[in-house]
């Protein structure tokens, strides 16, 4: 191949050295790039191949499917098939990816797929071709715009210098009929292939045609419409011998090819992939590509197969109340799996590695167990997971590390209730309705226990702030559902119920549980054989009972009220014959604990809540009963209450009131005058002054062809205002705007004013004048007339008529009268 002569090459080093130059980085300093500009793209469905480009002070990252191997294709073993067709090449999961194609084999081989299309998914609009040393040494993009110039006597081109580009732009379009300006050389802004020469010491370029792989003046033949082929495939090689479509990837080389998303992130392309070609003319630059795998962190597999709860983000584990936890049901078909550089080379390859898992609670590791390759534990069952502690809440770390570099650590964490498994609340999902209709926020939705139980029973939704159910208006609105049950058994209020602490025993009679009779009238019996309350509406009527019912001025001996959780622990009480209460978690002494008054404020703040359990008691004549519930300490438990607890849910959908009605538009003048001095930024802002728009959910107020409106001088335009809302519905107005010619100011007013002023103060002037004149007119009409007739008899009597001297004066004196007279008629006309 012929080389750009070394003199081009030094007139260019200064540029291409200043833009390299400023990609040359250390390692350390290296910018990551992501496919679309995002680490997410690595995650998630696309996953991460952990192959990487580095270049010019830049890191590229692949997805997992984009780097591909010639070890893969499809016959590679093959050694007599030398084109492989996109059906050969391993496929990708998406399109507008970047990537790389990765020879590892002993072979050169040849990608023939038309435009490339098969190759990528999408076609990839540029290449970058790097050698088995890492050198670039081909470019080509058919999408973005190069300067090329072309080299004097020869069919190629090279880059243009800064001030050839300067020139080219400073060309003007000639006028009709006149020769275009001859620079002195041919330039060219369009898209490019650029290469080095065989030896590496010079490099050609050629222009492409706009989205094709084929030189711009090249002319395909066309039967059809008579156009016989012409032109050259490509001036850099043989189009006989390669289809400069087709990708040539010889042994041991990389080609990254850049993708529609990559092209998208301007520090990927347009500050990165673009300087390629500055890069390639710089023969003398020592920058080199490096390909290489990242050792990555084991990958679990499984882990997410032991979520129990769709309905909640991440990985949810329940341990059932009261069971065995044993580890395996944790470590049931999970894997830690790693793929070394071989590996990864591969389609399936991967060992699996130890992992271990760490019990956490409260942010602290309490238990660890450690788990071998083949998933083998090193203990059967968690010592620290509490079972029997309902609604007990941990956290469960599993980790792996690689193999090859023990820095690299994956953790995924799960999190694990005591309890049962979580309510499933079924078909809440989005809803969309029309404004001004009404709307059944429970429509459809169902409850069950996910232990075939229906609990529909419970839902129950919280109120929406601003919504009207029976007349929405338009807007979004956060709808939350919420169902629960409560899980274990119940009191059989039919039966009596002992119970006991330590040696302590009582007996509740049938009668006493949930009683129907006023606990507070003194000479029941009933508090005095201890009154037990298991649900709401038994509380609220024991409440009223002892505060608003009872005939008890003062608290009996020994009165005792204790209020229980679900788990059995005490969490208040009133203990009359200690003189100590205990409320909202505060233990205090009681004042005036004989005081009626002191009874009713502690009990009208007792909040009941599902599962509660109520004791009212006095130690008269029931002192067994008395001694147990006031001796239980706080949060321990009284055996014989069967244990029950709540279990609650909530889900969360968006409702979506649709505004169907257009904005409203007034219009404040049909016909809106503006002068050349106002005070607008622009046509817009005079235009829309005009105007007032209504409409919650407005999104744009636009008057089409105003930033083409010149209202800095005098005219009348047809303007037309388009009001559009979030949803889509749109109103328009029209008007007429007129621009007139500046009003005069307040001063120029005045100037015009005083001027007038002074005029009429000279006419005045004038008008004193001409009395004067007028009657100096009068004398002379009279001496003129005596004239007249003086010369009328001598003419009469003279033979020849007047002379013309005669007539002369006779005209001048007229001629003076008539001005006189003018000047006496416009003096008076003033």
């Amino acid at each position: 191949m012929k080389k750009v002569l070394a003199s081009i090459l030094v007139a260019l080093t200064a540029i291409f050295m200043i833009s390299t130059n400023d990609f040359v980085k250390a390692e350390e300093d290296l910018i990551d790039l992501y496919p679309n500009g995002n680490i997410a793209n690595l995650q998630g469905q696309y996953g991460n191949s952990n192959w990487v480009l580095e270049f010019n002070g830049r890191r590229y990252h692949t997805v997992s499917f984009m780097a591909r191997f010639a070890s893969r294709f499809t016959g590679i073993e093959d050694l007599e098939k030398e084109v492989f067709t996109a059906s050969d090449v391993p496929g990708v999961s998406a399109n507008a990816m970047g990537g790389l194609f990765i020879n590892n084999t002993e072979r050169d081989v040849v990608m023939s797929a038309g435009d490339r299309t098969g190759l990528t998914g999408v076609i990839n609009r540029a290449w970058a071709y790097f050698d088995e040393n890492g050198r670039l040494y081909m470019f080509e993009d058919h999408v973005s715009a190069y300067y090329l110039t072309k080299v004097e006597d020869e069919d190629y081109w090279r880059l243009s210098t800064e001030d050839e580009i300067a020139a080219f732009e400073a060309l003007e379009e000639p006028a009709e009929g006149e020769e275009p300006v001859d620079l002195g050389f041919e330039i060219n802004h369009g898209h490019i292939r650029i290469m080095l020469d065989e030896d590496g010491n010079g490099y050609k370029a050629e222009p492409l045609a706009y989205l094709s792989w084929y030189n711009k003046d090249y002319v395909a033949a066309n039967a059809e419409e008579e156009i016989e082929e012409s032109g050259s495939k490509s001036v850099l090689f043989d189009p006989e011998v390669r289809d400069p479509r087709s990708v040539v990837l010889p042994k041991g080389h990389t080609i990254y090819h850049i993708s529609t998303w990559d092209r998208g992130v301007s520090e990927m392309y347009t500050d990165w992939a673009m300087k390629f070609p500055e890069v390639i003319a710089d023969v003398e630059t020592e920058l080199r590509s490096v390909t290489k795998y990242i050792d990555p962190a084991p990958t679990f597999f499984g882990i997410t197969a032991l979520d129990v709860n769709d309905q909640v983000a991440g990985v949810n584990i329940v341990v059932e109340y009261g069971v065995t936890v044993e580890v395996a049901d944790f470590i049931a078909g999970v894997s830690a799996q790693h793929k070394n550089e071989a590996q990864s080379q591969t389609a399936t390859d991967h060992t699996k590695v130890p992992f271990k898992l760490e019990v956490l609670q409260n942010g602290e590791v309490i238990e660890t167990v450690n788990v071998a390759a083949d998933g083998t534990p090193d203990k059967a069952e968690f010592e620290m997971i509490d079972s029997g502690n309902f609604g007990a809440g941990y956290e469960l770390r599993y980790s792996a590390v690689s193999p090859d570099t023990e820095t690299q650590v994956q953790e995924v964490v799960a999190t694990v209730d005591v309890g049962v498994l979580p309510i499933n609340i079924n078909n809440v999902r989005n809803r969309e309705i029309d404004e001004n209709t009404s709307v059944d926020l429970y429509d459809g939705i169902t409850a069950d226990d996910n232990y075939g139980n229906d609990i529909s029973a419970s839902i129950t939704i919280d109120d929406v702030a601003g919504l009207n159910i029976y007349n929405a208006k338009a807007g979004v609105y956060n709808v939350t559902v919420r169902a629960s049950y409560v899980y274990g058994e119940q009191v059989d209020d039919s039966q009596p119920l002992t119970v006991s602490y330590g040696e302590l025993t009582h007996t509740f009679p049938a009668e006493n549980i949930n009683p129907t009779a006023n606990i507070g009238i003194g000479t029941d019996t009933a508090m005095r054989r201890g009154v037990l309350i298991t649900n709401e509406a038994a509380f609220d009527k024991a409440i009223a009972d002892l505060t608003v019912n009872s005939d008890m001025a003062a608290v009996w001996s020994g009165t005792f009220f204790g209020l229980y959780d679900g788990g059995n622990n005490l969490i208040a009480y009133f203990n009359q014959g200690t003189g100590k209460q205990l409320l909202n978690g505060v233990t205090s002494d009681i004042t005036a604990p004989t005081a009626k008054a002191t009874r009713d404020a502690y009990l009208n703040q007792l909040v009941w809540d599902n599962n509660y359990k109520f004791v009212a008691i006095t130690n008269s004549p029931a002192p067994s009963a008395f001694v147990l519930f006031s001796v239980v300490p706080v949060e321990e438990t009284i055996e014989g209450f069967p244990e029950s607890f709540l279990v609650e849910a909530e889900r969360t959908y968006q409702l979506r009131v649709v505004d169907k009605q257009d904005p409203q538009i007034h219009l404040h003048n049909k016909t809106f005058v503006i002068y050349t001095d106002h005070s607008y930024a622009n046509a817009l802002e005079a235009i829309l002054s005009n105007v007032t728009v209504i409409d919650e959910n407005l999104n744009n107020v636009v008057s089409p062809g105003a930033n083409r409106l010149d209202i800095t001088i005098p005219g009348e335009h047809e303007v037309t205002v388009t009001a559009t809302d979030l949803e889509g519905n749109m109103a328009t107005v029209d008007f007429t705007l007129v621009v007139k010619e500046a009003r005069a100011s307040q001063d120029e007013v005045d100037a015009l004013l005083d001027e007038i002023e002074a005029l009429e103060a000279e006419l005045e002037a004038a008008q004193g004048d001409t009395t004067a004149l007028e009657a100096e007119i009068e004398a002379l009409e009279a001496e003129l007339s005596e004239l007249e007739t003086d010369l009328g008899a001598k003419i009469d009597d003279h033979p020849t008529g007047t002379s013309m001297v005669v007539t002369i004066i006779i005209a001048v004196v007229a001629a003076g009268l008539s001005f006189g007279g003018a000047v006496l008629f416009l003096g008076k006309k003033s």
